[in-house]
């Protein structure tokens, strides 16, 4: 048996008979509890008995009531999924796509790229008139950001617009990540965590946390002021802010991951920003690779000093640990709470190892005799 999230239903093959679908809701953010759409149950039900394993497959949607099992019925399993449509005449989805066009080497030029979107399901459905105009403007911008250079009739990825496309970024991230970067490297008040931060959380790829309400409007507002002089970008240099609840989404995530890299519990976490634990690994995920790509960034700008911050600040958010913790979370097998453990017994760097035991390190909670006698091994070989 696998108990497992809608993922597994994404088209990995595998020998089920039989697929339980026990809850045909779950929560998003800003509306609540909602019901998935009829092709996510389709797609999980079709999990079950594959053509190379099985001869007959069995699917089972769960219903709580009598009347509830009706309901399923109609929305469900007498349903026709939702019509599919393209999400590919987005500005933002144009912009990371005509790019990476450019970068891989597929096209060179307008007419190239039109060729090659008009074959696309989104041409195809909604035969936009304008995509020509759209295509062009795009490579207007991209030529203007610098992401995209042009020889003759054709056009050439920069080191930016290259490094931008294997970072799987919207180019639009990249500028904010550049943009702030270059602001931060002629900041004259001190550069914290927060900073760096509150800059990712700026870029379209970074989800927010919603919840601005009348009760937390007045918490938010007065932690945006208190940090006020750390921000990289905030509303008199990024006109974004002129949107006040984006201004305060941005703070408000960068409360959370701030708390994470604290090292606050997780329960805590939960119950102070009204969020599941899935949530912060969500927005941890997300901010973990979005400063990576502005360490990457940074190192192509040669902002040196900057680099070595970003660095730190994205294996912060990794562990979920404050700065004394970095060396000890390199040993594998130890993790934000195991490091904790290992610090508060006098364990702070790598060569503290050398003057225990096996036997003393393995009588300290939550490391086995096993892991005391890997870790004395690991720290030897990284000393």
């Amino acid at each position: 048996m696998i108990s497992c999230t809608p993922t597994l239903a994404a088209g990995v093959n595998l020998p089920a008979r039989r697929a339980i679908i026990r809850d045909c809701k779950r929560f998003e953010a800003g509306r609540g509890s909602t019901f998935i759409p009829t092709s996510e149950y389709k797609q999980c039900a079709g999990r079950a008995g594959r053509p190379q394993f099985d001869s007959y497959g069995e699917a089972v949607l769960v219903a709580k009531t009598e009347s509830q099992e009706d309901m399923l019925f109609d929305r469900y399993i007498h349903a026709d999924p939702e019509p599919i449509i393209s999400k590919l005449d987005s500005e933002s989805a144009l912009r990371f796509h005509i790019l990476s066009s450019i970068a891989s080497g597929y096209v060179h030029d307008l007419n190239g790229m039109f060729d090659f979107l008009s074959h696309t399901f989104m041409h195809h459905q909604k035969e936009s008139r304008n995509l020509l105009n759209s295509i062009s403007q795009i490579f207007e911008f991209l030529h203007e950001e610098k992401f995209i250079e042009k020889s003759g009739y054709r056009f050439f990825a920069t080191a930016l617009g290259s490094l931008t496309s294997r970072l799987y970024i919207d180019p639009m991230t990249s500028i904010t990540i550049r943009d702030g970067l270059h602001l931060a490297k002629n900041k004259q008040e001190p550069l914290t965590p927060e900073s760096f931060i509150h800059l990712i959380c700026c870029c379209p790829d970074c989800p927010l946390l919603s919840g601005i309400t009348p009760k937390t409007i007045d918490a938010i507002e007065k932690a945006a002021a208190h940090l006020y002089d750390q921000l990289i970008l905030n509303p008199e240099n990024h006109h974004q802010f002129q949107d006040v609840f984006f201004y305060l989404r941005t703070i408000k995530t960068m409360l959370m991951l701030n708390e994470w890299i604290l090292e606050t519990k997780e329960d805590m976490m939960c119950d102070f920003f009204n969020i599941g634990p899935g949530d912060i690994y969500r927005h941890m995920d997300s901010a973990q690779w979005l400063m990576y790509a502005a360490t990457r960034i940074a190192e192509l700008l040669q902002y040196r000093s900057l680099t070595f911050e970003l660095e730190k600040t994205r294996q912060r958010i990794r562990y979920g640990i404050k700065e004394e913790l970095l060396d000890l979370v390199k040993l594998k097998g130890i993790g934000r709470v195991r490091a904790r453990i290992l610090f508060d017994h006098g364990f702070h760097k790598m060569s503290d190892f050398k003057f225990t035991t096996i036997q003393a390190l393995g009588s300290i909670p939550n490391i086995s005799v096993n892991l005391a006698d890997d870790l004395i091994k690991q720290s030897l070989t990284k000393i």
